[in-house]
Protein backbone atom coordinates (compact mmCIF):
# COMPACT_ATOMS: atom_id res chain seq x y z
CA UNK A 1 0.00 0.00 0.00
CA UNK A 2 3.01 2.29 -0.22
CA UNK A 3 4.13 4.56 -3.02
CA UNK A 4 6.41 3.01 -5.61
CA UNK A 5 8.68 4.92 -7.98
CA UNK A 6 7.51 4.37 -11.57
CA UNK A 7 10.36 6.33 -13.07
CA UNK A 8 13.05 8.92 -12.38
CA UNK A 9 14.34 10.86 -15.35
CA UNK A 10 17.24 13.28 -15.42
CA UNK A 11 17.12 16.38 -17.59
CA UNK A 12 19.52 19.18 -18.45
CA UNK A 13 19.49 22.19 -16.18
CA UNK A 14 20.64 25.72 -17.07
CA UNK A 15 24.33 24.77 -16.85
CA UNK A 16 23.80 21.72 -19.12
CA UNK A 17 24.35 19.02 -16.50
CA UNK A 18 21.70 16.41 -15.62
CA UNK A 19 20.63 18.53 -12.67
CA UNK A 20 16.82 18.37 -12.98
CA UNK A 21 15.14 15.15 -11.86
CA UNK A 22 11.48 14.29 -12.50
CA UNK A 23 10.10 11.51 -10.29
CA UNK A 24 6.76 9.81 -10.81
CA UNK A 25 5.20 7.44 -8.28
CA UNK A 26 2.00 5.43 -8.02
CA UNK A 27 0.31 3.29 -5.40
CA UNK A 28 -2.04 0.31 -5.30
CA UNK A 29 -5.11 2.58 -5.51
CA UNK A 30 -4.05 3.93 -8.93
CA UNK A 31 -3.12 7.31 -7.52
CA UNK A 32 -0.20 9.08 -9.14
CA UNK A 33 2.07 11.89 -8.08
CA UNK A 34 4.91 13.57 -9.86
CA UNK A 35 7.44 16.13 -8.73
CA UNK A 36 10.59 17.80 -9.90
CA UNK A 37 13.77 18.62 -8.03
CA UNK A 38 16.90 20.58 -8.92
CA UNK A 39 19.91 18.56 -7.85
CA UNK A 40 22.51 20.86 -9.44
CA UNK A 41 23.74 23.11 -6.61
CA UNK A 42 24.52 26.17 -8.76
CA UNK A 43 21.13 26.03 -10.53
CA UNK A 44 19.31 25.34 -7.27
CA UNK A 45 20.66 28.63 -5.88
CA UNK A 46 19.45 30.65 -8.89
CA UNK A 47 16.31 28.90 -10.15
CA UNK A 48 13.04 27.41 -9.05
CA UNK A 49 10.82 24.94 -10.89
CA UNK A 50 7.64 26.20 -12.53
CA UNK A 51 5.09 23.60 -13.53
CA UNK A 52 2.49 24.28 -16.17
CA UNK A 53 0.28 21.89 -18.02
CA UNK A 54 -2.50 21.44 -20.49
CA UNK A 55 -4.88 18.83 -21.78
CA UNK A 56 -4.31 17.17 -25.14
CA UNK A 57 -7.03 16.44 -27.69
CA UNK A 58 -7.22 12.94 -26.21
CA UNK A 59 -7.92 14.29 -22.73
CA UNK A 60 -4.48 13.51 -21.31
CA UNK A 61 -2.82 16.03 -19.03
CA UNK A 62 0.72 16.97 -20.03
CA UNK A 63 3.06 18.56 -17.46
CA UNK A 64 5.66 21.06 -18.61
CA UNK A 65 8.52 22.12 -16.39
CA UNK A 66 10.60 25.28 -16.55
CA UNK A 67 13.55 26.68 -14.64
CA UNK A 68 12.71 30.22 -13.63
CA UNK A 69 14.90 32.73 -11.74
CA UNK A 70 14.10 32.91 -8.03
CA UNK A 71 14.49 36.69 -7.98
CA UNK A 72 11.86 37.35 -10.69
CA UNK A 73 8.28 37.51 -9.43
CA UNK A 74 5.47 36.32 -11.66
CA UNK A 75 2.05 37.99 -11.43
CA UNK A 76 -0.98 35.90 -10.46
CA UNK A 77 -3.08 34.97 -13.45
CA UNK A 78 -6.29 34.16 -11.59
CA UNK A 79 -9.12 36.67 -11.47
CA UNK A 80 -9.55 38.39 -8.12
CA UNK A 81 -12.68 37.46 -6.28
CA UNK A 82 -14.33 38.82 -3.21
CA UNK A 83 -16.08 36.87 -0.52
CA UNK A 84 -19.86 36.67 -0.63
CA UNK A 85 -19.81 37.09 3.16
CA UNK A 86 -17.76 40.29 3.24
CA UNK A 87 -19.80 42.19 0.69
CA UNK A 88 -23.37 43.12 -0.16
CA UNK A 89 -25.35 40.80 -2.39
CA UNK A 90 -25.33 43.20 -5.34
CA UNK A 91 -21.59 43.80 -5.02
CA UNK A 92 -20.84 40.10 -4.96
CA UNK A 93 -23.14 39.34 -7.90
CA UNK A 94 -21.43 42.16 -9.86
CA UNK A 95 -18.06 40.58 -9.09
CA UNK A 96 -18.93 37.18 -10.57
CA UNK A 97 -21.01 38.19 -13.62
CA UNK A 98 -20.25 40.52 -16.54
CA UNK A 99 -22.62 43.47 -16.88
CA UNK A 100 -24.03 42.27 -20.20
CA UNK A 101 -24.91 38.89 -18.73
CA UNK A 102 -26.62 40.54 -15.76
CA UNK A 103 -28.71 42.61 -18.17
CA UNK A 104 -29.73 39.45 -20.05
CA UNK A 105 -30.67 37.73 -16.79
CA UNK A 106 -32.63 40.79 -15.68
CA UNK A 107 -34.49 40.90 -18.99
CA UNK A 108 -35.45 37.23 -18.63
CA UNK A 109 -36.47 37.64 -14.99
CA UNK A 110 -39.03 40.39 -15.68
CA UNK A 111 -41.67 37.89 -16.84
CA UNK A 112 -40.95 35.17 -14.31
CA UNK A 113 -42.98 34.71 -11.16
CA UNK A 114 -41.53 31.34 -10.09
CA UNK A 115 -37.78 30.77 -10.42
CA UNK A 116 -38.27 27.00 -10.67
CA UNK A 117 -40.47 27.25 -13.75
CA UNK A 118 -38.05 28.98 -16.09
CA UNK A 119 -36.57 26.96 -18.96
CA UNK A 120 -33.83 29.44 -19.85
CA UNK A 121 -30.43 27.95 -19.02
CA UNK A 122 -28.71 31.28 -18.32
CA UNK A 123 -31.39 32.23 -15.81
CA UNK A 124 -31.51 28.74 -14.24
CA UNK A 125 -27.73 28.80 -13.69
CA UNK A 126 -27.99 32.23 -12.09
CA UNK A 127 -30.83 31.12 -9.79
CA UNK A 128 -28.94 27.97 -8.76
CA UNK A 129 -25.85 30.03 -7.90
CA UNK A 130 -27.99 32.61 -6.07
CA UNK A 131 -29.79 29.92 -4.09
CA UNK A 132 -26.49 28.26 -3.18
CA UNK A 133 -25.12 31.58 -1.90
CA UNK A 134 -28.14 33.12 -0.21
CA UNK A 135 -30.43 30.13 0.53
CA UNK A 136 -33.38 31.71 -1.27
CA UNK A 137 -34.78 31.98 -4.77
CA UNK A 138 -37.59 34.45 -4.17
CA UNK A 139 -38.11 36.47 -7.33
CA UNK A 140 -38.59 39.76 -5.45
CA UNK A 141 -35.19 39.35 -3.78
CA UNK A 142 -33.50 38.23 -7.02
CA UNK A 143 -34.94 41.15 -9.01
CA UNK A 144 -33.93 43.70 -6.37
CA UNK A 145 -30.35 42.38 -6.25
CA UNK A 146 -30.17 42.30 -10.08
CA UNK A 147 -31.39 45.91 -10.30
CA UNK A 148 -28.94 47.08 -7.63
CA UNK A 149 -26.03 45.16 -9.18
CA UNK A 150 -26.69 46.65 -12.62
CA UNK A 151 -27.31 50.20 -11.37
CA UNK A 152 -24.21 50.22 -9.14
CA UNK A 153 -21.98 48.10 -11.39
CA UNK A 154 -19.53 50.85 -12.33
CA UNK A 155 -19.19 51.87 -8.65
CA UNK A 156 -17.86 48.47 -7.60
CA UNK A 157 -14.07 48.28 -7.87
CA UNK A 158 -14.27 44.50 -8.00
CA UNK A 159 -16.87 44.17 -10.74
CA UNK A 160 -16.29 41.32 -13.17
CA UNK A 161 -15.38 43.51 -16.14
CA UNK A 162 -12.73 45.48 -14.22
CA UNK A 163 -11.13 42.38 -12.72
CA UNK A 164 -11.21 40.65 -16.12
CA UNK A 165 -9.23 43.51 -17.70
CA UNK A 166 -6.74 43.44 -14.83
CA UNK A 167 -6.37 39.67 -15.26
CA UNK A 168 -5.75 40.00 -19.00
CA UNK A 169 -3.04 42.58 -18.26
CA UNK A 170 -1.41 40.23 -15.72
CA UNK A 171 -1.61 37.30 -18.14
CA UNK A 172 0.17 39.35 -20.79
CA UNK A 173 2.82 40.32 -18.24
CA UNK A 174 3.16 36.66 -17.21
CA UNK A 175 3.64 35.57 -20.85
CA UNK A 176 6.29 38.22 -21.45
CA UNK A 177 8.23 37.17 -18.34
CA UNK A 178 8.00 33.50 -19.32
CA UNK A 179 9.37 34.28 -22.80
CA UNK A 180 12.17 36.36 -21.32
CA UNK A 181 13.32 34.16 -18.41
CA UNK A 182 11.91 30.61 -18.54
CA UNK A 183 14.21 27.74 -19.50
CA UNK A 184 12.26 24.67 -20.59
CA UNK A 185 13.27 21.41 -18.96
CA UNK A 186 13.65 18.88 -21.78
Amino acid sequence: MSWEVDYRTKHNCACASDGVVITKESDDWFRHREWTTIECNSCNEKYRILETGSHTNKGEYINRYYLFPKDVKLPKTERETISCFGSTKDEYIASIYPLEKLKIIQNISKDITNANKCDDFIFRDFVLEYKKLYKTQKMNDINKVLNDAINNYSLFETNYDVTKLARIKRQKQYSELMKQYAIKVK
